[in-house]
């Protein structure tokens, strides 16, 4: 089934913004033995999210076997991020609840619980849980999220050097791009060694290939400490465990 398609065969679905976003959750699920325990839904950027949603809601027969939506969207340069989600999921209910008036229902049959918290679900019918990235009071997508992680390589000193080096030549840094770029000159660095990286690792650049490279691997960067939010939030989605309660 296409990524951007809802497997209506799993009665958990978790709405993602992008390819990159996918990729992530995709592989930690597979890390926590999660994967094939929900869908995953590329909605193609935040504005498809909504409209999915939308699409969602509209099925009333699939809407009743729903036992917990999970929704991840980048924070970007947006501090109102997580309010935007509640917003969308408040137009979602209103939409089934127009269209149920119009077809002679006075009250919706159903709709989303709206959490009050970024990370904290909201018990329903779907029950609902919202993750912000890289964090509910931080700017920036999954590339600044990962960062975090791999930061304290001592690669990372070599990135900023590169990146400091460039506006002495001249070159400005476009800073919606800098995260992004920052990763795949992280990658091109871990790829040419040869004691950290496969000759397969050598054809990886960006950032969905990054989960794949030896050295991540070598590593257990999914035990890292700057991904027990999105580790949780996913025992969360799939176990019914709130957030709060998980050590």
């Amino acid at each position: 089934m296409r990524r951007d398609q809802v497997n209506k065969s799993f009665d958990r679905q978790l709405l993602v913004e992008g390819f990159d976003d996918w990729t992530f959750f995709d592989q930690l699920a597979k890390h926590l033995a999660y994967r094939g325990k929900f869908g995953i839904v590329e909605c193609v950027g935040w504005t498809q999210i909504e409209d999915e949603l939308k699409n969602i809601i509209s099925d009333t027969d699939y809407f009743r076997t729903l036992k917990h939506i999970a929704i991840v969207r980048d924070a970007d340069r947006d501090t109102n991020a997580f309010s935007s989600v509640k917003r969308a999921l408040g137009n979602a209910n209103r939409e089934v609840s127009k269209r149920k008036n119009e077809e002679g229902e006075s009250q919706p049959i159903h709709e989303y619980p709206i959490p009050s918290q970024h990370l904290l679900m909201v018990e329903g019918s779907p029950s609902v849980s919202v993750m912000i990235l890289p964090g509910i009071d931080d700017q920036g997508a999954l590339e600044n999220y990962v960062i975090k992680a791999i930061k304290s390589d001592k690669l990372w000193n070599c990135v900023e050097d590169y990146f400091n080096c460039l506006p002495t030549v001249g070159l400005s840094i476009a800073q919606n791009r800098r995260a992004k770029s920052e990763i795949g000159v992280f990658i091109s660095g871990k790829v040419v060694d040869p004691d950290e990286a496969t000759s397969r690792d050598s054809r990886r650049k960006l950032l969905s290939d990054i989960y794949r490279l030896k050295w991540w691997k070598d590593n257990k960067l999914w035990d890292d400490e700057n991904f027990s939010d999105a580790s949780k939030f996913l025992k969360q989605l799939v176990e019914d465990i709130p957030f709060d309660d998980q050590p």
